[in-house]
């Protein structure tokens, strides 16, 4: 008797897996659309506004897209002949390699302030910066010559998920080193188009926080679901949420380097506020008055104990038509 063994519906990839051609495919879908949007809103609304740093991030998710296009037609193949062609292996790991090192790129860049704190990095910063991209683009290339699917995964690969590691903590110290400095600077400034762009890219930070703090602990999330919730044999809806949930990151980074609208309700409070104290002169009566006063009183006791920035101030003199998140 001659007895051969199948898998389920006649394909070659163990049962848990049977569905990661579908799954890749449909996150390659979900970062396509992502890319779609953030284009359309860089490209009107936020034209004016849109910073390299949009860019960066926009490219990121494209190759992310292009990734998961690439790995779920390995997979659709694998599938269907039980192998795949060598060179076919290399551009899935080279491309994941190289999506990995790009999203180090700009959550190093976004912690550091780039275009969101300031316009430009410090040379030390630049040659760090330019020596942690090119190291990663060689381990990329070094790892996707040794590494395949079903192979263990070389050395090279450890060492790149420990330094991912490491610079996600450095990351997120850094992220809250600026978040002290900004409420530090809250503090002690008056109210005035300069705080108010300050208290935007606080809230731009936090919401950076979230999404380093959302990337650090994603291979936690997805361990504790396959101990305690998901099923062995479901591992590739283990994978899809992991998919998910770097597409939230991905969602908070783009919404964090939201740039400051010119009528959101702190500039219309500031100017009724200023509108306010310019009938200060005549005898204000009723709201306005007493709100004129208190604010002119505030200016006096600014001048008085010497806590006002005079440069700050000049720069408040004029709102530009449409701020944007990069204020010198």
């Amino acid at each position: 008797i001659d007895l051969d063994f199948v898998n389920a519906h006649g394909q070659h990839l163990p049962v848990q897996w049977a569905k990661l051609p579908l799954m890749w495919a449909i996150s390659s879908i979900a970062f396509s659309f992502f890319v779609q949007g953030a284009v359309i809103l860089t490209s009107t609304t936020w034209y004016r506004s849109s910073t390299p740093l949009h860019g960066l991030l926009m490219l990121c998710a494209a190759l992310k897209a292009i990734e998961l296009v690439v790995r779920a037609e390995l997979f659709r193949v694998l599938s269907l002949d039980g192998d795949a062609p060598p060179w076919k292996l290399k551009v899935w790991r080279l491309l994941h390699y190289v999506t990995d090192t790009f999203e180090l790129l700009v959550m190093v860049l976004i912690a550091l302030g780039w275009k969101v704190l300031r316009s430009r990095l410090s040379d030390v910063e630049m040659r760090c910066v330019r020596v942690l991209f090119a190291t990663g683009m060689l381990m990329a290339l070094a790892e996707a010559q040794v590494t395949g699917p079903f192979r263990p995964a070389s050395g090279l690969g450890s060492i790149f998920a420990i330094t991912q590691m490491v610079i996600y903590l450095s990351v997120i110290l850094t992220v809250n080193q600026n978040l002290q400095i900004l409420a530090m600077g809250l503090e002690e400034s008056h109210f005035s188009p300069t705080t108010i762009l300050m208290y935007r890219k606080q809230q731009a930070y936090f919401r950076f926080r979230i999404a380093f703090y959302l990337m650090l602990l994603r291979p936690s999330i997805l361990a504790w679901l396959r101990l305690t919730v998901i099923e062995e044999s479901s591992e590739w809806l283990l994978l899809g949420i992991g998919e998910a949930l770097l597409l939230i990151v991905y969602i908070l980074l783009f919404s964090g380097l939201k740039p400051t609208s010119d009528k959101s309700g702190l500039m219309k409070l500031w100017r009724s506020e200023m509108r306010g104290s310019s009938r200060r002169g005549v005898q204000g009566s009723g709201t306005g008055g007493q709100l004129g006063a208190t604010l002119s009183l505030l200016e006096e006791r600014a001048v008085a104990t010497g806590w006002r920035n005079p440069q700050a101030d000049a720069e408040a003199i004029t709102i530009p038509d449409i701020p944007y998140i990069a204020l010198d």
